[in-house]
């Protein structure tokens, strides 16, 4: 599965790569911003683990959100953002949920 994470731009202050290393993936942090800050940025993608996808959003078929989600609730996790353009996946999210 590859997944863009959001542009790592700014070397300094920047809240992704930052978000990234606090999963413990500080190595992959700079790693993908030197490849989007180099433009090389399909190789950003392509770079980025599932296991760090799974560990930052649902994705995939309803079973393995339903799956993924069932893990979540038995974490520390107390609010979720959900954020989609697909009416479908709301309306799975919601059902999953709710």
């Amino acid at each position: 599965m590859s997944f863009l994470f959001w542009p790592l731009l700014a070397r300094s202050k920047n809240f992704y790569n930052s978000y990234i290393r606090n999963f413990g993936y500080a190595d992959l942090a700079t790693s993908l911003q030197d490849l989007y800050l180099s433009g090389r940025k399909a190789e950003a993608q392509e770079a980025v683990p599932d296991e760090l996808v799974d560990a930052v959003a649902l994705v995939g078929p309803k079973e393995r959100i339903a799956e993924q989600l069932t893990r979540w609730k038995a974490s520390p996790v107390t609010t979720m953002i959900i954020g989609t353009n697909q009416v479908e996946a709301l309306r799975v999210l919601a059902e999953l949920c709710l």
